[in-house]
């Protein structure tokens, strides 16, 4: 838990507020635990966050956050992903790691193309903010979270082994997850991020339409490629190389749509806009505010204000042509 707005927030107000969120959680010693990671930058970030977790020279505090000695929820994740040098821009609290972190390394997937522990990744940071405050952890597979939670006997370090641990996973009203692009674009079995009525993510290393479609078992006939790409705005097609390395790119992003998928996108706007109501009248589509609300709930923008954030979020969809039309 963590609020930046009041910065002289009170420990004991911090233990009260996020007592809610441990309450009932089932947690354990923060014995480290183990699980197959997808990739080794992201191991670095867990390992080092599990280290942390077992060295109670440091706890949880709002006020020494960054490892002097101890840490608050996002401080921990945040941290941790720097540690493994992974990007994550500005991000300094819950406030604005979602945006931060989506402008960099990270793609944001809703709770609600998550649903539970079953369509987690080791490695995904889990996300909830809500007005002034949230809580963030990350979840190292096998029903596992490391977090830091709440300042339980107002000193330094953590003399109880649960103010920064490894526990069992509890649903925290997670907004969604930020999963890292490197494991959100594996395919051949590997389990990345599929958006919704898109095929699942091809292996990085083919360079042949043909093949990847293959390694994941659709028909690669020209018939079929055809349908495929009519379904994603690849006009006339005649098996070109520009066409096919296009599709080829959606599908190592799991962004190449089925043919017949009930969910429609917006055509791609030119790279050139920078406003996401500029952008959206070139292709001649309302930009009201109203309207905006209705693409942002669509695509798991939640809490839709117009904010930079929200609408750059909106913007790069739309330019990647992955913006989602609203039912």
């Amino acid at each position: 838990m963590e609020n930046k707005i009041i910065k002289t927030f009170k420990k004991a107000t911090a233990v009260i507020a996020c007592s809610a969120f441990i309450a009932g959680s089932g947690l354990i010693s923060s014995a480290p635990v183990s699980a197959n990671a997808a990739n080794a930058t992201m191991e670095r970030a867990i390992n080092w966050a599990i280290g942390i977790a077992n060295d109670n020279s440091h706890g949880y505090s709002q006020t020494n956050r960054n490892g002097n000695p101890d840490y608050d929820c996002s401080s921990l994740v945040i941290n941790a992903m720097k540690y493994a040098g992974i990007n994550v821009g500005n991000a300094y609290y819950t406030g604005n790691m979602k945006s931060e972190f989506t402008a960099h390394d990270f793609v944001w997937i809703p709770w609600s193309e998550i649903g539970s522990t079953a369509n987690l990744k080791r490695g995904d940071v889990l996300l909830r903010r809500s007005n002034s405050s949230g809580h963030t952890e990350l979840y190292l597979g096998n029903n596992k979270n490391v977090g830091a939670h709440s300042d339980y006997d107002g000193r330094g370090g953590d003399s109880s082994g649960r103010e920064i641990n490894v526990a069992s996973y509890y649903y925290g009203n997670w907004q969604g997850v930020l999963r890292y692009k490197p494991i959100a674009n594996e395919g051949g079995g590997g389990g990345g991020y599929v958006a919704p009525g898109c095929y699942p993510a091809c292996g990085q290393g083919y360079t042949s339409i043909v093949d990847a479609l293959n390694s994941i078992g659709v028909d690669s006939s020209y018939s079929n490629r055809s349908k495929i790409a009519a379904a994603n705005n690849i006009t006339n097609y005649s098996g070109t190389p520009a066409q096919n390395t296009t599709m080829l790119n959606l599908l190592k992003a799991g962004s190449l749509k089925k043919p017949g998928s009930t969910v429609q996108y917006f055509p791609k706007c030119g790279s050139q806009y920078n406003s996401i109501v500029d952008a959206l009248v070139s292709i001649g589509v309302d930009s009201s505010y109203s309207y905006r609300s209705k693409i942002a709930a669509a695509n798991g923008i939640s809490g839709y204000s117009g904010t930079p954030a929200q609408n750059t979020n909106m913007l790069n969809l739309l330019k990647a042509g992955n913006l989602k039309k609203p039912a």
